[in-house]
């Protein structure tokens, strides 16, 4: 885990600059097709490493909501990096101990990141409706 992450700060600046613009990032010496197929092999090897504990179908759940969740959340890319994580871990301890309770199995982690990522709207449309 901790490698993966070391990785992905080593390569975050490229990847931040190509996702804005590629050529720009490639004229500033940052080396964008690096650290794009770095990121794909981590990304690949996460996958396969998942795929074994929660199942192919899950996994998609589990890489998708926790993001959509911190985009309503955050303001910037690198906040949104956070909140996906801390997302993802909530998700994962909350799954886990209400299939422990429920005697459900793995969907109760997807269950716990939608009910995470439906509050994420809720507070988000209440927040922008008091702006009015």
């Amino acid at each position: 885990g901790c490698i993966i992450l070391g990785i992905l700060f080593y390569i975050w600046k490229s990847i931040f600059a190509a996702t804005v613009n590629y050529d720009l990032a490639a004229a500033e010496g940052m080396k964008p097709d690096v650290s794009n197929f770095i990121f794909t092999l981590l990304l690949a090897g996460v996958i396969a490493i998942s795929i074994k504990m929660i199942g192919a179908l899950l996994i998609t759940g589990l890489l998708l909501i926790p993001a959509a969740t911190a985009r309503s959340l955050s303001s910037n890319p690198l906040q949104m990096v956070i909140l996906s994580i801390l997302v993802g871990i909530i998700s994962v301890i909350l799954g886990l101990f209400s299939s422990l309770e429920l005697n459900t199995a793995g969907p109760s982690i997807i269950v716990a990141a939608l009910v995470l990522f439906i509050l994420s709207l809720i507070s988000f449309k209440r927040s922008g409706a008091l702006q009015k």
